[in-house]
């Protein structure tokens, strides 16, 4: 047997032959319109419509949830929309927001 057919036990990573991980959420990082940083405070408000579609990635949404947030640099408020795939009597209550 050659050494390159060997495994290697000292070599880190995905083995050979593992599938590629489904596509899961898209994440979306929402830029200050002014002045282009993506800090901001926590967000304050949501307001929640289900409002069902696919995206241009092709992953299915089922409500269209916008907060209300301030840029930590130029302290623009700004609403953030987020297209969320949730069960049909989940809330964005505060227990479902990201920090």
């Amino acid at each position: 047997m050659s050494r390159r057919n060997q495994p290697n036990p000292t070599k880190s990573g995905r083995p050979q032959g593992s599938k590629n991980a489904p596509v899961g959420q898209v994440v979306v990082v929402h830029q200050c319109p002014e002045c282009k940083s993506t800090e901001r405070e926590r967000y304050r408000f949501a307001s929640c419509v289900q409002h069902g579609g696919i995206t241009a990635a092709g992953v299915e949404y089922s409500h269209v949830v916008r907060r209300r947030t301030k840029c930590r640099d130029c302290f623009k408020v700004r609403i953030d929309t987020f297209l969320e795939n949730r069960m049909p009597d989940a809330s964005p209550g505060d227990a479902d927001e990201p920090q």
